[in-house]
């Protein structure tokens, strides 16, 4: 019979060796495919989102579609961006935007947007009732980019700022590495973000607006801008107005309205709790002023003036007696016999500025609710204009 002191040493018998360093393989050992449900957070999980022996991560990779060194300078450059970009949020004092990068290999189309969605809430890029995150996912096996962002991002980022980095973005996901195309969409946000850089797109369409302004007349602008904010308490907010030719107000009225034709005037703002004589009320103590911003206005002179051309080939009434005869009825009234371009625009700007606090004329008492809003507004503004001319 064997003695339990006789039988072997088992330390003796394994080797020598340290247990090994999950870090040092390329792949992880027991490999899962990434979905909706268990796409990882690199501030709760960053091993699981490929980023080992960091302090602090904005990226995650759980497919491990990046080199660590790549991954490496993207999150500089995030961190770059954390250091330049502050804003006040009510609360927390001056605070950055703070972005994160989602990497996945694939997912299914009816699932990607709901995933961009999910991790930026899931992983709290907003600081508490500032609504200031941003998140960028970018999928490999079909090569695309979804930005979201919150609210409180506005108007750095917005539909028409994202419409200008998208295309960017697209083409270098096209025609890149993987990696650089990340690195470089990534940083067409950063730069935005900071106020570094305008997207290259966007910046024509700003020269233009601005040399449109002064054929408008700054001072007309104002006086809509400007009755706008006494009727409604706003002391001050922001407004992004665009000018567009017929191909590109055709293109956005089909995004946006599903219309596939040019039209004058697009108004786009996001949902509100508050509309219309009460819109004052989203103004919340805690959001700073730069955050007050209506929307977006698209104008398209080239086909105001057409239908101008079109209504009025027999007209020879001067704009300022058209104006002066202040008929009831709203804008769609008001506008009936005015030649002059620059003065239409403004009329329509009232039409547009109206739709972005709440009004609207789908029914019937709609638009004549809107129709006594607009009688009042304009009421003010023609006075003015006329006023100027004389």
């Amino acid at each position: 019979m064997l003695e339990l002191g006789s039988l072997p040493n088992m330390n003796e018998m394994l080797p020598n060796e340290e247990p090994p360093n999950l870090a040092d393989y390329d792949e992880p050992i027991v490999t899962k495919k990434t979905t909706l449900e268990n796409f990882p957070n690199p501030f709760m999980n960053p091993i699981e989102c490929n980023r080992i022996n960091v302090e602090e991560s904005y990226i995650c990779d759980p497919d491990r579609i990046l080199k660590t060194s790549e991954a490496d300078r993207i999150d500089e450059l995030l961190s770059l961006e954390r250091l330049s970009s502050t804003h006040h949020c009510e609360g927390y004092g001056e605070v950055p935007y703070k972005i994160g990068v989602a990497i996945i290999n694939s997912i299914s189309k009816e699932d990607v947007s709901t995933l961009a969605d999910e991790l930026l809430e899931r992983w709290k890029l907003s600081h508490e009732r500032c609504d200031d995150g941003i998140l960028l996912l970018f999928t490999k096996q079909e090569p695309d980019v979804l930005i979201r962002y919150d609210k409180g991002v506005e108007p750095y980022l917005s539909a028409k700022v994202i419409s200008t980095i998208y295309p960017m973005c697209q083409t270098l996901l096209q025609n890149e590495r993987l990696a650089i195309a990340i690195e470089k969409c990534t940083s067409f946000v950063t730069k935005r973000v900071t106020g570094e850089i305008l997207p290259p797109k966007e910046t024509p369409q700003m020269l233009v607006t601005l040399v449109i302004a002064s054929i408008i007349g700054i001072g007309y602008l104002s006086i809509v801008i400007s009755s706008i904010a006494d009727m409604h308490q706003l002391e001050d907010f922001m407004l992004d107005i665009f000018i567009e030719n017929e191909s590109n107000m055709k293109l956005i009225n089909h995004e946006q309205l599903g219309k596939n034709k040019p039209t004058d005037i697009i108004s786009i703002r996001e949902e509100l709790r508050h509309i219309k004589s009460n819109y004052h009320l989203n103004r919340t103590p805690y959001k700073s002023k730069e955050h007050y911003h209506l929307g977006e206005i698209f104008l398209c002179p080239k086909y105001i003036e057409k239908m101008s051309e079109m209504e009025l080939k027999d007209v020879i009434m001067p704009t300022e007696e058209v104006l002066k005869m202040k008929r009831s009825g709203g804008v769609a009234m008001r506008i009936q016999g005015v030649r002059d371009v620059n003065t239409r625009m403004c009329l329509l700007l009232a039409h547009g500025i109206l739709h972005l606090l709440g009004y609207d004329h789908i029914s019937v008492e709609d638009y004549k609710e809107m129709a006594r809003e607009e009688d009042t507004l304009l009421d003010t503004v023609i006075d003015n204009i006329i006023e100027r001319n004389s």
